[in-house]
């Protein structure tokens, strides 16, 4: 009998280990939250944090959970398919891919002698009862164009010759028109154009600019994302809303803010080099 030598028991308990902190330490050099990731790739806050344990036992099938860290790692900027073989290599994946079930084949109905006599009988009856309608439908039209009195044209030449012997309408008359009608159509165009005016005005306008990529998350007061997604160095991005608004940004140290043209002080409210704050007031509007 041979003896296991330190190295080989040292060897022999490695475990393969999964893709989750390869996530989780691309997540935070973004400096995105786990709410932040699970909020842009539409997932619950429970899956994101069994990814980056590599908790595969609380999650659903291995066909999902590739999809997952695809788009996971698209999100990070991280080439996918070394994290999807880490995953499949991984220990605690257990479970297998569903098997395929061909649907059930229908059965052929046989058609026995009886049915081979019995169709010809009906398809020839069905035949019979159309021919039968046309025949009946023709015979009723005939008979209906040969009721119809013939239509008096003498009477038709005399409106026609009363109508062209009427004398035209004054033209003098149909060229006048109100001198007042143009003034009143003007003062409402602009009365619209003026409401219309406002109506654009009404909101806030926000301008950010990036040094860094960074999560942003912007949210108005009236529930509208007017802005969502990973920014990237050298980005400006401007946006239009109703105050005030809810802002998170990731990697905030390198964001600046203007708000209605003014520069925003956002260094007061970095925390961990992420923002999180609410930004102006409904009367700013």
């Amino acid at each position: 009998m041979t003896e296991k030598t330190p190295i080989q028991e040292e060897f022999v308990d490695v475990e393969p280990k999964g893709p989750g902190a390869v996530l989780r330490q691309g997540r935070e050099a973004r400096g995105l939250t786990q709410q932040a990731v699970a909020s842009a790739l539409h997932l619950k806050l429970h899956i994101i944090a069994a990814l980056e344990s590599d908790d595969f036992d609380h999650l659903p099938e291995p066909i999902y959970v590739r999809g997952y860290l695809k788009n996971y790692a698209r999100l990070l900027r991280l080439p996918a398919e070394p994290l999807i073989e880490q995953y499949l290599a991984s220990a605690h994946n257990s479970k297998e891919l569903p098997e395929f079930i061909p649907p059930p084949q229908e059965k052929k109905t046989n058609v026995g002698p009886q049915n081979k006599i019995v169709l010809p009988l009906v398809a020839a009856a069905v035949i019979g009862s159309i021919i039968l309608v046309l025949v009946m439908d023709n015979e009723s039209a005939q008979e209906t164009i040969a009721v119809t009195p013939a239509v008096d044209t003498k009477s038709d030449t005399n409106i026609i010759q009363m109508d062209m012997g009427a004398p035209p309408a004054n033209p003098g008359d149909t060229n006048q028109m109100p001198e007042s009608g143009g003034k009143d159509t003007a003062v409402q165009s602009a009365a619209i154009a003026t409401t219309q005016n406002v109506e654009i005005r009404q909101g806030v306008d926000l301008v950010l600019t990036y040094e860094t990529e960074s999560w942003t998350e912007i949210v108005d007061a009236t529930g509208n994302r007017v802005l969502f997604g990973l920014m990237h160095p050298g980005d400006t991005r401007k946006v239009h809303g109703m105050a005030p608004f809810e802002v998170l940004l990731g990697n905030a140290q390198g964001v600046t803010i203007e708000y209605n043209n003014s520069p925003f002080d956002l260094k007061s409210r970095i925390r961990k080099d992420t923002a999180k704050f609410k930004l102006g007031k409904a009367e700013d509007n």
